[in-house]
C-alpha cells in the first residue's frame, strides 16, 4: 500500500466505467490512466476544459502502460509499482 484511495473503489466490479460526471463529483486529488505507449498523453489535454478536478489543477496524472494494468501478471506489481512512486513524486511536489 502506497497511501493511495480509489475514489471509485466501492463500485461493485474491479475495473467498471464511471461517467465523466462521476468523476467530476469525486473530484480526485490524481488521475491514472492507462496509455499505449509513450507517446500516448493527449489524454491529458483533454482534462484541461475540468479545471474544478484537484487532479487537473495539480497537473497529477499518471500514465501506466496499458499491458501492465491490464493483465494479472507480474505486470500488474511493476504498474502498482510505478503508481506508488508516481503518487510519492506527486505528494513531494505539492508540499
Amino acid at each position: 500500500r502506497c497511501g493511495g484511495q480509489n475514489v471509485f473503489s466501492d463500485l461493485p466490479v474491479i475495473a467498471g466505467s464511471v461517467a465523466l460526471e462521476s468523476i467530476l463529483a469525486a473530484n480526485p486529488e490524481v488521475i491514472v490512466a492507462p496509455i499505449s505507449g509513450p507517446d500516448d498523453i493527449e489524454w491529458r489535454g483533454q482534462w484541461a476544459k475540468f479545471d474544478s478536478i484537484v487532479a487537473v489543477q495539480e497537473n497529477a496524472f499518471i500514465n501506466v502502460g496499458r499491458d501492465q494494468i491490464s493483465r494479472s501478471s507480474m505486470r500488474l506489481a511493476e504498474a502498482a509499482s510505478q503508481i506508488c512512486s508516481e503518487l510519492s513524486r506527486i505528494r513531494n511536489s505539492s508540499n
